[in-house]
């Protein structure tokens, strides 16, 4: 079976460097040109969409501090990171910051429970990247769509966390190419928007008097980009059983849980929806 990528002509999507071809043959084009494609060239086309970029390692570590805040459009910083660091993979943040809301589907799983989704919510054909281990679904931002687990093998990226873009290359090798091409972004359904809200069902039910506020707290501040909003959900609902017992006040869970996940690099109007959903979880549950 043919690859994708290869099904239909694609243009290439560097300003100024524009061939006519699959992306394979716009490479080779390049290199016998001499046109080594630079950390500013590769990040025109999106910041041009109003798309906010930083750099990144092909591991994905974030190359600047405060990644979220100082991803930018501006092409003076963009140059100076360009030179600063040649080799430097492109991530866009996502969620407000650029008006995008990426759907992270990683492999048989994450494809299996979006099929799975799409017969209860159809899902609108997306411009669609190619990952080392699945695919990302780009999305028009809906304003309020927080980062998290949306079924096994799948995340969202919205709101403080970030998509790594094409042309990038994975530490393993693999080039990110767009499959279904960058146009007009659909809206991500609503019914999917809404599950986003849900608090996570708590399979396994810990001895209330096992639970720890400060573990909690550890726990939400340490979480990773793409678990923080569920790590917080968890967290809430753990913290609202607490509530419930009379082990402590409502108050003391907010405001411990809420700096922990400002620690941890969530937004405050994300923190106040899932930590009032999480905590009026526990305390009826």
């Amino acid at each position: 079976m043919q690859h994708p990528a290869l099904l239909q002509p694609k243009e290439l999507l560097w300003p100024g460097r524009k061939v006519l071809g699959t992306k394979e043959e716009a490479q080779l084009v390049l290199l016998v040109m001499g046109m080594n494609v630079t950390f500013e060239e590769a990040a025109r086309p999106y910041i041009e969409r109003g798309w906010r970029v930083f750099p990144m390692t092909r591991d994905k570590r974030p190359l600047i501090k405060d990644w979220y805040k100082a991803a930018t459009r501006d092409p003076e910083i963009i140059r100076s990171w360009s030179k600063q660091f040649p080799d430097a993979n492109i991530a866009v943040a996502t969620g407000a910051a650029s008006g995008i809301t990426v759907l992270d589907i990683d492999g048989e799983e994450g494809l299996n429970n979006l099929h799975r989704l799409g017969c209860k919510v159809p899902i609108p054909d997306a411009p669609t990247v190619k990952s080392a281990r699945g695919w990302h679904l780009y999305f028009r931002h809906a304003g309020r769509t927080p980062s998290g687990r949306l079924a096994p093998g799948i995340d969202v990226r919205a709101n403080s966390a970030s998509i790594t873009a094409p042309p990038s290359i994975h530490k393993s090798g693999h080039e990110y190419v767009w499959v279904k091409p960058l146009d007009k972004l659909p809206s991500l359904p609503l019914g999917l928007f809404l599950d986003l809200y849900k608090p996570k069902v708590i399979l396994y039910q810990r001895p209330v008097t096992s639970i720890n506020i400060q573990d909690l707290v550890d726990r939400v501040a340490s979480a990773p980009i793409g678990e923080r909003n569920n790590t917080l959900n968890i967290a809430a609902y753990q913290a609202g059983r607490l509530i419930r017992e009379g082990l402590i006040s409502y108050s003391d869970a907010w405001d411990s849980l809420y700096r922990a996940a400002l620690a941890c690099g969530l937004e405050k109007l994300e923190i106040r929806y899932t930590l009032r959903s999480g905590l009026k979880a526990g305390q009826t549950r």
